[in-house]
């Protein structure tokens, strides 16, 4: 019932304490990119390219060279057919701001956890508590590597399987996979 959800969710954020002006920056940009996930991306039919994704969720992405966009990174992604090929982006490479980054990102995922579970009615056992400390690691030995001078470099992921579906006009991604023996069988 989303009504009982919502009371749960109000009941929590009152004796929590306050979201600081940050989290709730935060919150607003997951938000808008989670709209235009469920939204928008289905009608990109024609290419298309998102660019200057929020500085909050691309967290070892370097800040945009445009300082009118402070809060925004360069990164982008290509669309065809309705969904997403690939994903790009300059790496950071500065170890301050790297650290200072995830340790940000390891403070929003325990609260975007306790979001989740308030709303979906789960309990915070410490089992569950552990396993969300978990999730995202502070990785000393990368942090390291960039301080003693990693290079700049660049991340891109493209997906094959997706191209093909688009080049062979398959509706299917099981169906453009090279090694159809791999595959899951159907339940």
């Amino acid at each position: 019932d989303p009504k009982a959800k919502l009371e749960k969710f109000k009941e929590a954020l009152e004796t929590e304490a306050p979201p600081s002006r940050e989290e709730l920056t935060n919150l607003k940009e997951e938000l808008v990119l989670m709209a235009c996930e469920w939204t928008v991306e289905k009608y990109f039919w024609n290419p298309v390219f998102i660019t200057d994704f929020p500085l909050t969720l691309s967290p070892l992405t370097k800040k945009h060279r445009d300082k009118n966009q402070p809060r925004s990174v360069e990164r982008f992604e290509p669309y065809i057919a309705g969904m997403e090929l690939g994903n790009a982006y300059t790496e950071l490479n500065d170890p301050v701001d790297q650290r200072k980054r995830l340790a940000g990102q390891k403070r929003w995922s325990e609260e975007s956890t306790f979001v989740n579970q308030t709303l979906n009615n789960e309990n915070t056992s410490e089992e569950n508590t552990n396993s969300i400390e978990n999730d995202h690691p502070l990785d000393e030995n990368f942090i390291h590597a960039l301080e003693v001078g990693m290079p700049p470099t660049g991340g891109v992921g493209l997906g094959i399987e997706r191209l093909v579906m688009i080049l062979s006009d398959q509706k299917n991604i099981r169906d453009s996979i090279l090694f159809p023996i791999l595959k899951d069988k159907p339940k």
